[in-house]
């Protein structure tokens, strides 16, 4: 028995709905909740996703955005980790953040809090958000996050530095400083070192060249008279 085919050679369930685009600006009636069309729309992922490299996993806020964030502007659950030493964290940090050290990541066991497994793959509804001084220890932290399991993890472009430069008022304590480069001071540690050594060799190459000068004395020529 031959089965006769779909008119037009498409099947019904791969057929599109046609749209009019006299209704694309009409909403839904029936409120679904907060989703993650509703997150990307919010957010602006399109444009936070800029610097996306092909070395991370994880996606970028602007400080504008964490900001508004912090501030209550914009209504979204979210945990802002401050990854820095809770030395530094004491001195100064981003208002609402929580202490969690970089290093906890390595444990083997227990390496998340309460608070992290409270709010871990919960998007759209939770966020989780880190920073550091300068992205330098957050990076590597979002990508281990990520490996953990956990891919709901943002992480805050500028790091503290840029936001605290731009938004002081939602910074508790002092700012901290700039590192100087480690190449920089290794140089100076380094011509410092040559300068000294330089110093002591020129100083040995004088007393030799001195030594050389000065008159020896002849034994022979001064005990002579003494030996007849």
């Amino acid at each position: 028995m031959q089965r006769t085919k779909p008119t037009g050679g498409i099947k019904p369930t791969e057929r599109r709905i046609p749209k009019n685009p006299r209704f694309e600006d009409v909403r839904p009636q029936v409120d679904s909740g907060f989703n993650e069309i509703k997150f990307n729309e919010k957010f602006d992922v399109s444009r936070m996703n800029i610097r996306f490299r092909r070395d991370e996993n994880f996606r970028r806020l602007k400080t504008t955005t964490v900001a508004r964030l912090v501030s209550g502007e914009d209504e979204c659950d979210f945990l802002l980790l401050d990854l820095r030493e809770i030395e530094d964290f004491q001195v100064c940090h981003i208002n609402n953040a929580l202490s969690y050290p970089a290093p906890m990541l390595h444990r083997s066991v227990n390496n998340f809090t309460p608070e992290i497994l409270a709010y871990a793959n919960k998007e759209p509804e939770r966020i989780i958000i880190i920073y550091d001084d300068d992205e330098r220890i957050a990076a590597t932290a979002a990508n281990l996050f990520f490996e953990k399991g956990t891919d709901n993890v943002l992480l805050l472009t500028g790091g503290l530095r840029k936001f605290g430069s731009e938004f002081p008022e939602l910074v508790e304590g002092d700012l901290p400083r700039p590192r100087s480069p480690a190449g920089s001071t290794r140089s100076k540690a380094m011509s410092v070192k040559s300068a000294a050594s330089g110093r002591s060799v020129a100083s040995s190459v004088r007393s030799g060249i001195s030594s050389r000068s000065s008159p020896q004395p002849r034994y022979g020529t001064e005990h002579t008279g003494a030996w007849k």
